[in-house]
């Protein structure tokens, strides 16, 4: 399995933060698509549960970060988070650009 980065214009994004993805009943039971763009994407316990059983599921999950943050601590700790999302089969996008996702 290749963990290349896939182009950004490519991605249609839907959804922005995904902090109310685990608590929210309606995405969380997503069918088909989940997509995440966060700066700083450091999820909780509960959060990164939910995002992989999607995965399970069959639902393609996105997430889209910059490929390097603009806090040290913040590509340390992701990098932890992104290969467990990645052994989900999760894309993980990664921006050469700053990620301001409002």
């Amino acid at each position: 399995m290749s963990y290349t980065s896939r182009p950004f214009s490519a991605l249609p994004l839907s959804f922005h933060a995904g902090e109310n993805l685990a608590s929210d009943p309606a995405q969380s039971e997503a069918t088909s698509t989940i997509d995440i763009m966060n700066p700083y994407f450091l999820p909780t316990a509960g959060l990164l549960w939910a995002l992989r059983r999607a995965a399970k599921r069959g639902v393609r999950v996105r997430l889209v970060v910059p490929q390097k943050s603009d806090v040290p601590i913040v590509d340390l700790a992701s990098f932890i988070v992104y290969r467990r999302l990645r052994k989900a089969d999760i894309v993980i996008c990664r921006w050469t650009g700053v990620v301001h996702g409002k």
